[in-house]
């Protein structure tokens, strides 16, 4: 059965569950813009896992539907006149989900299982981070 928590660790796994359905939203949304089939993939992929994570975080929060509006990541991912302007958003986005979930683990406001969660989470968004860094770099030497 999942854990209702009431604590101030609410408002901080509400954040973080729309920070993984908005980048999912970006993600997605790439995923469909991008016309190398590799990226195309890559995004695919990680708008799952980002989806996945929000799922995970739900069992922390108190109402997992409640929102901050953020914005929604994938409405600007179709402006982009090519695929290298398109990683280097995907790029700052990443940039911006890190900072919240290191923000998360700095607060120290989660219940231990729930800062194991969200600390796994982190290292396997970081991975996603240089991978898209390595990206950014391969395109721009090309």
């Amino acid at each position: 059965m999942s854990a209702v928590r009431t604590d101030p660790s609410g408002n901080t796994i509400r954040e973080l569950i729309e920070s993984c359905r908005a980048t999912h939203e970006g993600f997605r949304s790439a995923a469909q813009t991008v016309a190398s089939s590799s990226l195309k993939q890559l995004f695919g992929l990680y708008a799952q896992q980002r989806s996945r994570f929000a799922e995970e975080l739900s069992d922390w929060a108190i109402d997992s539907r409640t929102t901050h509006g953020g914005g929604n990541l994938g409405e600007s991912a179709m402006r982009f006149a090519d695929e290298a302007e398109l990683v280097r958003d995907c790029l700052a986005r990443e940039k911006g989900v890190l900072a919240v979930y290191r923000k998360a683990l700095t607060e120290r406001t989660l219940p231990t299982k729930a800062r194991f969660l969200v600390s796994a989470q982190l290292a396997l968004l970081e991975r996603v981070h240089n991978r898209i860094e390595a990206i950014e770099d391969t395109r721009e030497a090309i």
